[in-house]
């Protein structure tokens, strides 16, 4: 999942939504040192990630896409998630989105100095940019994915020709997100309910 999907299912608590970023900019030495609290959201973020990497409706949606893209399916796939997560938010959160959004960029300044120098060095530009809300549209979904081919050690041309197939699969792609989506709300809800009996 994207930063928007995995902030979202952390939306009970802004240490928690910051804790579910962190997942994807944190290393294991830099996560020892949050508070336990942030601790178990990066830890949550990896078993969300795990989930959503093997349930058979994602798998599905990779297995559509043509070689060489498909290599890099899971990434598109993950950026794209944000987008039909966009456009059914009211389904499953009654908060609007983008008070959520706001606030959780305010929260992210206020605790800036718990961020990993990656994250800090990023932070104007998201906020600037508002790289959430932009993940709800072609447009803004499209810059991500060329944002995340420039990062990529090789290849990157591949990711990028793979945008031509969410476009082409659409509905069909939505259909199976709308079944998925609703059992990781629920599997990450689980997981954080045994992380909370089993911490220390």
């Amino acid at each position: 999942m994207n930063f928007l999907a995995h902030i979202a299912l952390a939306s009970h608590d802004a240490d928690a939504m910051l804790g579910a970023l962190l997942g994807d900019f944190a290393s294991r030495s830099e996560a020892a040192l949050l508070p336990a609290a942030i601790q178990r959201e990066i830890h949550l973020h990896r078993l969300v990630d795990t989930f959503t990497d093997q349930h058979p409706e994602v798998l599905a949606m990779k297995a559509g896409f043509a070689s060489p893209a498909r290599r890099y399916a899971g990434i598109l796939l993950d950026i794209y998630f944000d987008l039909l997560l966009t456009r059914h938010w009211e389904r499953w959160y009654p908060q609007s989105r983008a008070v959520m959004i706001a606030d959780f960029y305010q929260h992210l300044q206020y605790r800036e100095a718990l961020l990993p120098p990656r994250l800090q060095s990023l932070l104007p530009r998201m906020v600037q940019e508002d790289w959430l809300t932009s993940y709800g549209h072609w447009a803004g979904l499209e810059r991500a994915v060329r944002r995340t081919a420039s990062r990529l050690s090789r290849h990157g041309e591949h990711l990028i020709a793979g945008l031509p197939h969410l476009q082409a699969q659409d509905s069909v792609l939505e259909q199976g997100f709308l079944r998925f989506y609703p059992e990781l709300i629920q599997h990450t809800e689980t997981q954080r309910q045994r992380l909370l009996l089993t911490s220390p």
